[in-house]
């Protein structure tokens, strides 16, 4: 029984390791050829006539010197030496709350030819903010390579009325992306972290039921907010007036 069970045991791991082997093979053919890939970032034209063509690898490497210059460990004189600029953003996560927005834009962060906004802005859906002006805004970025792609994220923006004339005027060709969630399950969430806000606050709060629910007429009350954001159709059908 126990030769049975040793033999057992060394061919798992002939398995394991021939699949370590293989897991290895593939990583090293696959860091051999990063030099010959491009970013996946669309470039603006305002570069010279080789400079969209940027391997991958040196983006990483790139990225890298960003990092440290956001850590506080790179100097203004070095900012300068690289080129770094703070540019408006590109993208734009709009939405929505509680969908997975920041996971969202931490997997685009992970492309060496992205830059992400560290904190939500509020730009658009904040008029003191928005009365600031579009300096300000350009000021909130982080610092980036003229050929990078910038994004933010503010989850706000897809339920505020007057965000898409504003995102439309700054700039009609940005790309927006949205990441939604089964209606129901979103809500019960966007609930659930405003509970835990007040419980944290030692704050009594109502029953979920009791707010998405009108008493009177047994029917879902349209007026929570957390009910009114899953309702997609009807913020989409103002985003789709300006980007169609």
């Amino acid at each position: 029984m126990l030769f049975k069970q040793q033999a057992l045991l060394r061919q798992r791991l002939v398995l394991l390791a021939s699949l370590a082997l293989g897991s290895l093979l593939y990583l090293v053919a696959r860091v051999g050829s990063l030099d010959r890939l491009q970013p996946l970032s669309p470039m603006d034209g305002h570069l010279g006539p080789h400079e969209d063509q940027i391997p991958l690898r040196a983006l990483q490497s790139k990225k890298g010197l960003l990092n440290e210059f956001h850590n506080g460990s790179t100097s203004q004189e070095q900012v300068q030496i690289h080129s770094l600029v703070q540019q408006l953003p590109k993208a734009i996560i709009i939405g929505v709350r509680k969908g997975g927005t920041r996971a969202l834009l931490e997997m685009l962060n992970l492309h060496p030819a992205v830059v992400k906004a560290s904190q939500e802005i509020h730009f658009f859906d904040n008029d003191e903010n928005y009365a600031k002006g579009m300096e300000w805004y350009r000021r909130k970025m982080p610092f980036s390579y003229p050929h990078q792609i910038t994004i933010e994220k503010s989850p706000a923006y897809f339920i505020t009325e007057e965000v898409p004339e504003r995102i439309y005027k700054m700039n009609s060709s940005v790309k927006l992306l949205i990441i939604v969630r089964e209606p129901t399950t979103r809500a019960i969430s966007d609930y659930t972290q405003v509970l835990e806000g007040k419980e944290r606050k030692n704050k009594t709060y109502y029953k979920f039921e009791k707010l998405a629910m009108d008493a009177k007429g047994c029917e879902v009350n349209t007026r929570y907010k957390a009910v009114r954001t899953s309702i997609y159709t009807k913020h989409l059908e103002r985003w789709l007036k300006y980007f169609p």
